[in-house]
């Protein structure tokens, strides 16, 4: 029926014979359809349309591990993306949200990552851009954004206080680039406290001044940037699955030099 009415499908989907070949594709690869479907209706077709389904299909079955390929048909879900990838688009939606002040997009754009376990990385690069930024109008626009998400369960209240939580660890490191980090920070979590969304914990745990790095002076210098991919790659990896990293994570401690290289250390 579909092949029959590609014709007609296609004046509001102009690639609906590449969508058709790969739904057919991925049908036989479910065994849904018997392997024998595309070239049992190859010669029969008239439709040029048709035609060009089929053999969008035929390709897709006929390429080198062309059954595992099709798991991938309708686009990487977001727990295959690679950390890096999630954090850079977080950072953009964010930027972009700050430009425009649109709410709604930046939800959409948050969802579209399919990422809900890793959604407290949102919360820290907010909080860090409020940092940054020292600014009272960046601080208001992301209260919001951070209360709407919140209010839609969004971003839940766990991984709320665990990206608020990973930049208090941070903020030796954050307050190097911006001295008056901690001033901004207070003044940032009372604000969210208020708005409704940070929990009574969070406030207890939040640091007031900067530790005292005496104790510390034989330790390398951390960059910030360096120690943020790392500190996002271990969290990432602990909660989707460690082994798509190839190790468990629980087996490694992690140190960053100041170049940015990530270092195993047992």
């Amino acid at each position: 029926m579909l092949l029959k009415n590609l014709s007609d499908l296609i004046l509001d989907t102009p690639d609906a014979p590449t969508v058709l070949g790969n739904f057919i594709a991925r049908a036989i690869a479910d065994d849904c359809l018997p392997p024998k479907f595309v070239q049992s209706y190859k010669d029969k077709v008239e439709c040029d349309h048709a035609r060009q389904a089929l053999l969008r299909a035929d390709t897709l079955l006929s390429m080198k591990h062309g059954l595992v390929r099709l798991d991938n048909v309708w686009g990487v879900g977001g727990g295959l993306r690679p950390v890096k990838y999630l954090v850079r688009q977080m950072n953009l939606l964010l930027q972009e949200y700050l430009s425009s002040g649109d709410l709604h997009e930046a939800q959409r754009c948050l969802m579209d990552l399919e990422v809900p376990h890793f959604h407290h990385e949102l919360v820290y690069e907010a909080v860090v851009m409020v940092i940054e930024a020292i600014s009272g109008q960046v601080e208001e626009a992301m209260c919001r954004l951070l209360k709407i998400l919140s209010s839609a369960i969004i971003i839940t209240p766990d991984l709320m206080e665990r990206g608020f939580l990973r930049v208090y660890e941070d903020m030796p490191d954050i307050c190097l680039d911006v001295p008056l980090a901690y001033t901004v920070l207070e003044r940032f979590v009372e604000r969210c406290h208020k708005a409704g969304f940070l929990t009574d914990p969070v406030i207890k745990k939040m640091p007031s001044s900067l530790p005292d790095r005496d104790a510390n002076l034989d330790l390398p210098v951390i960059g910030s940037q360096a120690q943020h991919e790392t500190s996002a790659l271990a969290n990432y990896a602990t909660e989707a699955g460690s082994t798509r990293l190839g190790y468990p994570m629980s087996c490694y401690k992690y140190r960053v030099c100041n170049q940015g290289a990530v270092h195993k250390t047992t």
